[in-house]
């Protein structure tokens, strides 16, 4: 074999190693990128009773029916009534339900860790769409438009 012959050959290998060490890079790459996920948490906090008509909970209530929880200082009754919720809500958001959603009532005795384990049940499953005032949490299914059907800004101009 020639010395030309040979140094062509090497190149050759050379690249073609290279190539097949980026396509393997690029594919280990790919293959571990993350999901991508929404844009946000959908969280929304409704004003007081009364005092805007807009985005008052006034609204919110009007809006659905609503199945109604009612918690107390009883914490085994609590934990069976969170679990009917928790169900309750999971099955309109599997079902995608825009009639019903769920109103659970925090009286004043009820101890505080069921008002965080009532956020954590409406906070379970996407969206997380509820909202909390006083002490009542309306919690909800809400279609959100995915983010590649979402119309530009055209202000930006």
């Amino acid at each position: 074999m020639t010395r030309d012959r040979q140094n062509n050959l090497i190149i050759t290998l050379t690249i073609f190693v290279v190539l097949i060490g980026s396509g393997t890079t690029f594919i280990l790459i790919k293959s571990n990128e993350t999901p991508e996920k929404l844009a946000g948490h959908q969280l929304v906090f409704a004003v007081d009773s009364g005092k805007n008509h807009q985005f008052g909970i006034d609204k919110f209530a009007k809006m659905r029916d609503y199945t109604v929880y009612k918690l107390t200082s009883d914490s085994a009754t609590n934990i069976q009534i969170l679990e009917h919720a928790r169900q309750k809500i999971n099955s309109i958001k599997d079902n995608r339900g825009t009639i019903n959603g769920i109103h659970i009532i925090i009286t004043d005795n009820t101890p505080y860790k069921y008002f965080i384990k009532a956020v954590d049940i409406c906070s379970e499953k996407e969206p997380k769409a509820f909202a909390p005032n006083k002490n009542d949490i309306y919690a909800m299914y809400v279609y959100i438009v995915p983010k590649d059907k979402r119309l530009k800004n055209t202000m930006d101009k």
